[in-house]
Parts: C-alpha cells; structure tokens; sequence
C-alpha cells in the first residue's frame, strides 16, 4: 500500500516538471526550504500524517512551512552535491536523514551536543569490561582523523564470511570528554553511518544520521561539512 501511494504521489508531481517544486516545513522555530529534487520520494514527513496509507495524499499538499516536520531524507551525489539519480553509483550515494527530537531542558547547551552515552553504549555491549569512556580511549587507535574501536563480535555476510563492525568517534575541540560525532561502518553492508547534533534548527534539538558507501570513509569530513553546510543555506530565518 505504501509504495502504491508514493508511486501515486510521484506521478502528480510530474505533471508539473516545468517549475521548480519546494518543500517546505519548521524544525521547531526555523523554518527549512528544501527543493523536492533532493527529497526521497520528493516529500518532506510532516507530523500528525500518516504515511502508511493513501489517506497522506489528503494532507500532504496542505502542509507548509509553519507546519512542523517529523523529519526527511536527503540524497544527493558525492562529490558534486547533485540530486541523486538511481543511474549512478551507488557508492557515490550520500543520505541524509534528519529528524527532530523532543524540547531540551533549558539547562543543555544546544550548541554542544555529547555523543558519548551512545558511544559507550556500543563499545559496553560488545565488551562489558569497558565500562569508562577512559578505558575505550586507551583501547582505540587514530585513524582517518578519529578515535577508532573494532567490535569484537562477529558477524557473517551471505557468503558466511566473517565480517567487522567499527566505531569512529571524534572528542569536543574545547572538551576532549565530550563525542561531537559518531561513525559506525560494517563491512556487511559496506555502509557507514554518523550521527551529527543540529544546533542551528529551532528551539528544541535535531540531529542528522548520514549513510555513505565505506569507500568514502577518508572523506568523512569533507561529507559531514558539506552535508552541514546544505542543510545549513535551506534554513530560511
């Protein structure tokens, strides 16, 4: 049923091809103006819709930029930042999702977000034994950049070969103890994910999720600025 009414609202919109098409939603107190071309499905997910169902087609086109947005998903093509076209590569393929979390206590600074619970909260589950954020410092390499711990459990891909899981993470310029990014890459899927705080969307917090081919993990910098940077020039007050 849902690819039916995604595939529905996709063929709606080529009956406009001829204008440009924006999307366009609020995070809290900002609003963001995306065009459709580098939305999935061309849509942005609007609180309060539904979209397991052909009902969200009732709703979808009344939604603007004061209504809030739950969340999206950006995909573009790395290096040239163009809306992605299933022709290419898919190695080439970056995908942004972000999503919009709950009102912070006016007590957490917005603009420094710690990623360490859920770094720790991998590396305890592999090996109880570490159990201190000091501890998973001293058993980590440097490496593209980042602090760097191989899980110890293991996995199997369809071939049954044994495959590896790897944490990267980066300390706080001002704060060694405080993790600003987290990057988990598996050799099964040939993925790598990281999480990133978004101080600059409105009152309350969001955060990205960023999936890019492993091959690019050298370049996990320049993604993630590049990456911050989009969505940073789509706020719009």
């Amino acid at each position: 049923m849902l690819a039916i009414s995604f595939h529905f609202y996709e063929q709606q919109k080529k009956k406009n091809l001829q204008e440009p098409s924006y999307a366009c939603g609020s995070f809290g107190g900002k609003i963001i103006k995306i065009h459709e071309k580098y939305l999935a499905l061309g849509i942005m997910h609007y609180e309060g819709i539904d979209y397991r169902t052909l009902d969200f087609l009732n709703y979808q086109d009344a939604k603007g930029c004061l209504d809030q947005v739950s969340g999206l998903t950006i995909e573009f093509q790395w290096p040239t930042l163009e809306a992605w076209d299933n022709t290419w590569d898919v190695k080439e393929k970056i995908n942004i999702v972000i999503r919009q979390n709950a009102a912070l206590p006016k007590s957490q600074d917005r603009k420094n977000w710690n990623y360490k619970p859920l770094l720790m909260a991998a590396i305890k589950n592999d090996a109880p034994s570490i159990h201190e954020y000091k501890k998973a410092k001293e058993m980590a390499v440097f490496n593209e950049g980042l602090q760097f711990y191989e899980l110890k459990s293991e996995k199997t891909d369809k071939n049954n070969n044994t495959t590896a899981t790897r944490i990267y993470w980066r300390a706080s310029k001002e704060d060694e103890g405080m993790i600003s990014s987290v990057i988990r890459c598996e050799d099964a899927t040939s993925t790598c994910n990281v999480w990133q705080h978004l101080p600059n969307l409105g009152a309350n917090t969001s955060y990205m999720a960023i999936q890019f081919h492993k091959d690019l993990l050298p370049h996990w910098n320049q993604v993630l600025d590049k990456s911050l940077a989009f969505i940073n020039s789509s706020i719009k007050n």
